[in-house]
């Protein structure tokens, strides 16, 4: 059987997803226990599908024919037309349980009786009637069980009664449980891939399992998955599960935005289901849409018309015209009409489809579906110029989006949280509006939603007691759930897990809570990524910021350009280190102009290259850098500001760890005798300050050491090597953040490249990873300084910040980190360190100690070496600040 999803599946309170993935269940190999076994078997062999409907009819109506071989020819030909004629499920419903019965009462151990259960489920679920397959898809998994534990099975029957195991892990998931469907799905594919590495039945069940991973946005997984499936369909046996393959295969690369790889596929799958008399199925309706969707990126606009509109009359004709298929497809149509220029057209189709979609009998079932038709509607609204419109629409696209987000908090679904802010953009609607109260709103709302969700995720399973966390889940996923309520479930989360409720403060955070933080002086600088949706679909993304200094009431926006120009400059400065270079002095101006002259400190959340820029080794003027005139601090986003009330307890005295200079063995790790004085030198000065210390280096220099130490610091000092590896846009999170890390003792890789799929976490091997970080509790430490290489480096994901090794120490509960944002001279680093704790030891706070070493030391430099050599030597240094916790 091939098949749509009209919906994702079910997950109280919400029905997520559209029409996307094929579900697949296989018709079953022949068997002797039916009439005329040899006739059914060749014609079964060959493909001869009309004469093999045509013997099982015979089977059906012979007066000579038993009672279980009729029951056994009904579930064969419901196998069959489900899987190949994709009809009769009405009469499956009707025809299937008398059969069942028989063999309930005459082969109670029969293969058969697996199978009618399993295609009774499955005609259940062609007829959205998901709650009445569950009990037969559960009767046809557990006889398989008991029959697969049966020694003297034939290898063709063990093959045979996965077909059960699959529909049974599709019902998992389309009643919400994709814990049960995912165990389920990986157990048969684990046995099918020793039993039978190339049977159709495998093929099956990487195409079933696509649904989990298209609904957890693992777009790249699911490619790979549908290019294993079609491997074993390639001799196009079945012409079914071919299609269904192409087809999905295509879905995922659409989602990945590889259109161009995408539309062959989809065509391919198109085509098929033309050929076996498919296309007025709802399967093909999800192809040839996505056929168009690919054609309209990639500039057909005729072609991708063409395609939709096919889609469009089909899915009318199958679901009426006001169905949210329908809704979803108007949209699609506005889309490629908006690529086209033809704005008039656009809103069009996306005024229909939004009215749709706000009149759904139940909205919070579809609220991804309606998003896509709102950000589509934004989209045509803002480029036609109806402002009007489109600022009395986004109140509920704001509504909408809050309520997807919190959903997404509650199951943790890291892929769907990446791909619902990929697909929208709350910044970019609201600068379409002009309204900088609502652009300063979304981006507290939604910058690095995604992230500290992930990270919160990591921290909840590794710390969390298991029944409050299931409580506040819960509560999560409620609309109704007051903050009072949520608040009093994290209070007792907090005892046992860092910062917790940080994505949904993330949520309630207003520019109203962030202004009474600001101290005279403070300028908060906020970068953002945006399309301006008014040039059309074609413009070229921009750099844009906000900024906002105490007594504002709303942020100051500012368009900064395109971000070719900005990146540009970006990069030459971080080739030559060169103040005086045109590019340099252009970047520098433009970021200066951002600024009130009444500056003091410059609270600055980066986006996308700006990571990686030194703004406080930045020309002020001709003489000096922004140092020496401003304190320049980073923050992973506003809410920074924001003290935490998170209970630790404080020691009498500062407790100073320093971990470095590690023994690096046989590897080839370069030796960091200056790491080994630098720690040494920082000992001694701290013992003198009052301070207790805790001293490790060489062999003591280990993963174990710092886990034991970090439990009583308040101040970790690591010197080390550092990497982080190149971006790659399409890894997840849990990728991205073991991308970066620190080397320690004894570590078992010698080098790191981009072509590492998987990196190691083992908590012994010597690598010390961003991941490995988060789940520790370093709720106690004020201060953690990374002496090492490119540690303030990472994964830089638009909208969510950077993935690394500062927002990993920040996450587990550390306060403010210093790091690198390039290789440093082991002495120079040790020199900067060395001034840096000078000014802690003496009292100073943490931002007024950075500040004052950065001005001073890229002064100092300047003066003796040049100011391209200051910049190189201590330029690099960032601090990514947190207020303290407040009492």
């Amino acid at each position: 059987m091939v098949s749509s999803f009209p919906q994702r599946p079910e997950r109280t309170p919400f029905r997520l997803g559209r029409s996307a993935i094929t579900l697949l269940v296989l018709l079953a190999a022949a068997s002797p226990s039916v009439a005329a076994p040899t006739e059914l078997d060749a014609l079964f062999a060959a493909r001869d599908w009309p004469a093999y409907e045509a013997a099982l009819a015979t089977s059906l109506e012979a007066p000579t024919s038993s009672a279980l071989d009729r029951a056994i020819a009904t579930v064969r030909l419901a196998s069959f037309r489900h899987a190949i004629r994709q009809q009769g499920f009405a009469e499956s419903v009707e025809s299937l349980p008398p059969a069942i019965a028989t063999l309930e009462t005459a082969a109670p151990s029969s293969p058969w009786l697996a199978e009618g259960h399993a295609q009774l489920a499955t005609a259940f679920y062609r007829l959205q009637r998901i709650p009445d397959a569950v009990a037969p898809a559960t009767a046809g998994a557990d006889l398989a069980r008991r029959l697969l534990a049966t020694a003297d099975l034939d290898e063709t029957t063990r093959i045979r009664l996965y077909t059960a195991f699959n529909v049974r892990a599709s019902i998992h998931m389309l009643s919400g449980e994709e814990a049960a469907a995912s165990a389920l799905f990986d157990e048969t594919i684990t046995a099918l891939e020793t039993l039978a590495p190339n049977h159709p039945q495998l093929g099956s069940a990487y195409v079933n399992h696509g649904l989990i991973l298209y609904n957890f946005g693992r777009f790249r997984e699911l490619a790979d998955a549908m290019t294993k499936a079609g491997r074993i369909f390639a001799d196009g046996a079945n012409p079914v599960a071919l299609a269904a393959t192409r087809t999905n295969h295509g879905l995922a690369l659409n989602q990945l935005g590889r259109y161009a790889e995408a539309e062959p596929l989809l065509a391919d799958g198109v085509a098929r289901f033309e050929a076996i008399g498919a296309s007025r199925a709802p399967i093909y309706a999800n192809a040839i849409q996505n056929w168009g969707i690919a054609a309209g990126y990639l500039g057909q606009t005729d072609a991708a018309l063409a395609r939709i509109n096919t889609a469009l009359e089909l899915r009318t004709a199958l679901y009426g015209e006001d169905h949210f298929e329908v809704a979803v497809t108007l949209a699609h149509r506005a889309r490629v009409h908006l690529q086209a220029g033809d704005f008039t057209a656009a809103v069009a189709d996306s005024t229909p489809a939004a009215d749709l979609t706000a009149a759904l009998a139940d909205p919070t079932a579809h609220l991804d579906l309606e998003l896509t038709v709102l950000d589509v509607h934004l989209r045509c609204l803002a480029a036609a110029g109806r402002i009007d419109d489109l600022h009395a629409i986004y109140p509920r696209y704001v509504d909408r989006l809050e309520r997807f987000t919190r959903h997404q908090l509650a199951y943790g679904h890291e892929g769907e949280r990446l791909g619902f802010l990929d697909r929208h953009d709350p910044v970019s609607a609201a600068l379409a509006t002009g309204d900088a109260s609502l652009v300063g709103e979304a981006l507290l709302h939604y910058r690095g939603l995604v992230s500290a969700a992930f990270i919160e995720d990591v921290q909840l399973a590794a710390q969390a007691d298991a029944a409050d966390l299931a409580a506040w889940r819960a509560a999560l996923r409620s609309p109704e759930t007051d903050t009072s309520t949520l608040a009093a479930l994290e209070a007792r989360l907090a005892t046992s897990a860092t910062e917790l409720g940080a994505p949904r403060r993330a949520l309630d955070l207003h520019l109203a809570d962030l202004t009474p933080q600001l101290q005279p002086g403070d300028t908060v600088l906020v970068f953002f990524l945006h399309q301006p949706w008014a040039d059309g679909p074609t413009a070229p993304t921009h750099y844009g910021a906000w900024t906002l200094s105490p007594g504002q009431t709303a942020p100051t926006l500012h368009d900064l350009g395109p971000r070719a120009k900005l990146d540009a400059g970006i990069a030459a400065f971080l080739t030559s280190f060169d103040p005086n270079a045109p590019a340099v002095q252009s970047l520098a101006a433009r970021l200066h102009a951002l600024l009130p002259a009444t500056t003091r400190r410059a609270l600055i959340v980066p986006e996308a290259s700006l990571h990686q820029l030194p703004f406080a080794a930045l020309p002020y003027d001709a003489d000096s850098f922004w140092a020496e005139h401003l304190s320049v601090l980073h923050l992973t986003s506003p809410r920074d500001l924001i003290p935490t009330t998170i209970a630790i307890a404080s020691p009498d005295t500062p407790h100073f760890a320093a971990i470095g200079a590690p023994d690096f063995g046989s590897s080839t790790w370069a030796p960091l005798p200056a790491a080994a004085l630098e720690v040494d030198q920082l000992t001694t000065a701290a013992t003198a300050a009052g301070w207790t210390t805790h001293p490790a280096t060489a062999a003591d220099a280990t993963e174990t050491q710092l886990r034991a130490l970090s439990a009583d610091t308040t101040h970790l000092h690591l010197a080390t090597h550092g990497f982080a590896l190149a971006d790659r846009a399409d890894t997840e999170p849990s990728e991205r953040l073991a991308a970066s890390g620190l080397i320690l003792a004894q570590p078992r890789f010698d080098a790191w490249t981009d072509g590492r799929t998987e990196l190691p976490l083992d908590p012994t091997d010597g690598v010390l990873t961003a991941l490995e970080i988060m789940p520790l509790d370093l709720r106690g430490v004020q201060l953690v300084t990374l002496a090492a290489c490119t540690s303030a480096n990472g994964s830089i994901a638009p909208n969510e910040g950077l993935y690394g090794l500062p927002q990993a120490f920040r996450r587990a509960g550390a306060g403010s980190v210093v790091a690198a944002l390039w290789p440093i001279d082991d002495d120079a680093a040790r020199d900067w360190m060395i001034a840096f704790y000078e000014q802690l030891f003496a009292g100073a706070s943490i931002d007024a100690a950075f500040a004052a070493t950065q001005a001073a030391q890229l002064r100092a430099i300047a003066a003796d070496q040049g100011p391209a050599a200051a910049i190189r030597r201590a330029g690099a240094w960032m601090l990514s600040y947190r207020a303290p916790h407040a009492d």
